[in-house]
């Protein structure tokens, strides 16, 4: 097999804050490099409205998300809507990352960007109605349950937004919570509160999704209102993510106890040339915000220049740098 025409300087995989941030500072860096997602902008695409994002009291995770995709690609950034199915080590040129059409791309450093996926309930009736009343994104979907009874599952803040978003269609939202309260911001667990909309069923479980061919109610583990079940037709599952790190694996990239990938300050992996940011990875004390998101996608571009400029990095080189 020949060597390809171009090898990039870095390879990103993943398309959110983390991986357009890192693309950003690699172009600014003067590093050519190539980002590959199926979703642009990752969790900020379906975030019905984002308050915490500085400068911006109040935006869309759409508008936000176009604005990342925008400012990579004005400084010349590829970004390219596949999906990476392997990295594979390759000593001419250290990497080639395989899209699921077959294609290869060559770079030299790779940063994994590859975010969470959502958790499912795992209970009867959730795989059959997916896409048939079951979401996984309020954002996407709540405009089609206008004047119909809906439910969220979950308590933290991705629940909590979720029921206010929904409740600008649904006259009746049910926010179901497994624990005895809210976690998440107090700002939204004080919106949640005042909204008439929603009614909040604490210490409660969906133990299954009824319907034949739509959704028609919930099973709970115990009673409201006096009866184990309600009547709606559609339930999101707000529930949290896990790491998606299934190319970190097969590369051999060394994770911690939970699952998540392990890095260094440089936001460097056990594996040379492989590095990794976002809500995959160990870096950020599981804060799981845009905002320290993008600070690791700009880190690793930072490093890898590093890297790439002076053959090798060194222990502690970030101090130095600052100092």
């Amino acid at each position: 097999m020949e060597t390809p025409a171009k090898i990039y300087d870095v390879g990103i995989i993943g398309a959110g804050a983390a991986g357009l941030t890192a693309s950003i500072y690699a172009s600014r860096y003067q590093l050519s490099n190539i980002v590959f997602g199926t979703l642009w902008g990752g969790e900020i695409a379906n975030a019905s409205v984002i308050e915490n994002w500085p400068g911006d009291r109040s935006v869309t995770g759409a508008e936000l998300t176009k604005r990342m995709v925008d400012h990579a690609r004005h400084l010349n950034a590829e970004i390219r809507p596949d999906r990476i199915i392997k990295v594979i080590k390759n000593g001419r040129h250290n990497f080639d990352l395989v899209t699921e059409a077959g294609d290869k791309v060559a770079v030299k450093e790779v940063i994994l960007s590859t975010g969470t996926r959502r958790r499912h309930l795992n209970i009867p009736g959730e795989d059959k109605l997916a896409g048939r009343g079951v979401s996984y994104c309020a954002t996407c979907d709540a405009p089609f349950f206008r004047e119909k009874i809906t439910a969220v599952i979950g308590g933290g803040d991705a629940a909590m937004t979720a029921a206010l978003h929904v409740a600008l269609f649904s006259p009746e939202v049910y926010l179901v919570v497994r624990r005895d309260d809210l976690g998440g911001e107090p700002i939204w667990r004080e919106k949640v509160r005042a909204n008439p909309k929603i009614k909040i069923l604490f210490q409660t479980e969906v133990t299954e999704i009824l319907g034949d061919q739509t959704v028609t109610g919930i099973k709970l583990s115990r009673p409201y209102g006096g009866q184990d079940s309600l009547s709606l037709s559609g339930v999101f599952v707000e529930i949290g993510a896990d790491p998606d790190v299934v190319l970190a694996e097969d590369l051999g990239v060394e994770l911690d106890s939970a699952g998540y990938i392990k890095v260094s300050e440089e936001m460097r992996t056990n594996l040379d040339c492989v590095y990794a940011s976002g809500d995959a990875t160990t870096g950020n004390a599981h804060l799981d915000q845009i905002i320290s998101a993008a600070a690791e996608g700009g880190l690793a571009a930072r490093s890898i220049f590093w890297h790439l400029t002076q053959e090798k990095s060194k222990p502690g080189f970030l101090k130095r740098l600052l100092s």
